[in-house]
């Protein structure tokens, strides 16, 4: 079994407290304290969105038994329902087989101009966010993102499994020139621990925390997550970047269109049924 390490709590820093303390030491920490009293935030339930957005259309990756869905040769499969249509299978007995992960200037642009970006981020010259709604039992496969992310969460609990950059060699990789450049072959819930391939995988320390509703996740550039939805859950997350890291991030944009990855406009599972 590897060794777990507890991520740090720490009660909402200023921007500065951020830059100096958190950002600069290049390690994930939850930050409590940014949607108290905050009426932005208080509106982002699932009601609501039922009830301002319920007609919208919106992206939905595809999860069979929960798990998202990954094509070495295509990327992640979507597909497109409306948000009422969505919450209606996200209330029943059965795992829907789907995951809300829609980015917000694309499909839901008068929400992202509501909301109370972080100070952390506002200022940044690259930013993007998205909205996730999932069901208990959902999985997003252990993966990175080459931007700093904050991810703030709403209702229900997600759990998190972190994995430092320095450690991707032993986690499996795909290549870059693949349709999953920032995914990795091992599975940290489901891999043999034994004398298999993924040995060295399970050996790399994991540092784990369940969020809470009312509590925000730094993960900062590159840091490998294994995520699983323990409830039905919602959150708001923000990927920045400045300087030199801006501009890896729009060419890794850039790149994606030029290799035909954008599966959210190809949509290419087909509609939902």
């Amino acid at each position: 079994m590897p060794d777990v390490v507890e991520i740090e709590r720490i009660p909402l820093p200023t921007a500065s407290d951020f830059r100096a303390r958190v950002l600069r030491a290049g390690r994930p920490v939850v930050l409590q304290g940014l949607t108290d009293g905050g009426r932005s935030w208080s509106d982002v339930s699932f009601s609501e969105l039922a009830r301002r957005y319920g007609h919208r259309e919106v992206a939905v990756a595809i999860a069979v038994d929960g798990v998202l869905q990954k094509d070495p040769r295509a990327g992640v499969h979507y597909t497109t329902m409306s948000i009422a249509d969505y919450l209606a299978r996200l209330s029943g007995d059965r795992h829907p087989g789907l995951y809300l992960t829609a980015p917000l200037d694309r499909f839901l642009p008068e929400l992202l101009d509501e909301l109370d970006v972080p100070a952390y981020c506002r200022d940044a010259r690259w930013r993007r966010s998205r909205i996730w709604m999932s069901a208990p039992g959902t999985v997003s496969p252990l993966h990175w993102d080459i931007a700093h992310n904050l991810i703030v969460h709403l209702a229900g609990r997600k759990r998190f499994w972190l994995y430092p950059p320095d450690a991707t060699r032993r986690l499996h990789p795909y290549g870059l020139l693949s349709g999953l450049p920032n995914f990795c072959r091992f599975d940290p819930e489901g891999d043999d621990d034994g004398d298999g391939p993924f040995r060295a995988a399970h050996a790399v320390p994991r540092h784990e925390v369940t969020l809470n509703p009312g509590e925000m996740l730094f993960l900062p550039s590159r840091w490998w997550h294994h995520v699983r939805s323990l409830e039905r859950a919602l959150s708001v997350n923000f990927w920045w970047a400045k300087g030199w890291l801006a501009l890896v991030a729009r060419a890794a944009e850039a790149w994606r269109r030029i290799r035909g990855f954008d599966a959210m406009k190809r949509h290419a599972a087909g509609r939902a049924h």
